[in-house]
């Protein structure tokens, strides 16, 4: 053991590997994620700094399951620098894998936005009219033909279903989508190996615990994120909810 500093007292010093002193000043909690975080004061010989202070994502000398995320230096006192090292990790010892659905480490987020959809698709078209009557009245409005003299003509609607009207009228009048909301169900949790099973993206399947949902709709798996700090890993699924009718089963299973 290389000498100690002169103005820390033996009671301070938690860790000493040659030129290198943790102290016992330091500081860690645990977020709501389960992540834990946190500062630890040390000292490193000034002539030797550069190879004594830890490496980033270096493993903490007494508490193993935190790693360096980043060390700061400053001030020199008898050739000593102290330096500030952060440490982040888990401290339970079973975060290697997606923990269950219910485990009290998960923690699920619903979100509902709004989007546009074509206002052709609106359900009440979509039930009542056909897909011809819809088309014809679409094409009627965002694209009609012109007669020999070059003048827009009109459709002769007399024996057009009211609906079929109603649309018509909307879309020449600009009104082309209507808002939709859109849910999402999220599911976080933290790691220290990176998610696997990635091809269950983009398929149909339950969402975990999620709110309960109107017959004809489901959920779609519509992503993964991993975010990699130090050697820990903080994961999201996702899951959209479909419209009416439900997701295609034909383009959201595999092939055959």
């Amino acid at each position: 053991m290389a000498t100690q500093p002169d103005f820390l007292e033996e009671a301070q010093v938690v860790f000493h590997d040659g030129g290198i002193i943790f102290t016992d000043q330091y500081s860690f909690d645990e977020d709501e994620k389960g992540i834990w975080q946190g500062e630890h004061t040390m000292y490193a010989r000034m002539e030797t700094l550069a190879a004594d202070i830890p490496r980033k994502y270096s493993q903490h000398p007494i508490f193993t399951s935190l790693v360096l995320e980043k060390a700061s230096f400053s001030g020199a006192k008898a050739g000593w620098v102290e330096v500030r090292g952060r440490y982040v990790g888990l401290i339970r010892g079973d975060g290697e894998e997606e923990p269950d659905d219910d485990s009290p480490q998960v923690r699920y987020r619903l979100g509902i936005s709004l989007s546009d959809d074509p206002l052709e698709t609106f359900h009440e078209y979509v039930d009542e009219l056909t897909p011809l009557q819809i088309q014809t009245a679409s094409e009627w409005a965002k694209n009609p033909p012109k007669d020999e003299a070059g003048e827009v003509m009109t459709p002769d609607t007399a024996g057009w279903d009211p609906l079929q009207i109603e649309l018509y009228d909307y879309l020449k009048r600009g009104v082309v989508s209507y808002r939709v909301p859109r849910p999402v169900w999220t599911k976080s949790w933290v790691s220290t190996a990176r998610p696997a099973n990635l091809n269950s993206v983009g398929k149909i399947e339950e969402a975990p615990n999620a709110p309960a949902v109107s017959e004809g709709r489901n959920w779609l798996n519509a992503g993964l994120t991993s975010l990699q700090i130090g050697q820990i890993f903080e994961n999201e699924k996702v899951w959209e909810l479909s419209g009416r009718g439900g997701w295609i089963e034909r383009f959201y299973s595999d092939p055959p």
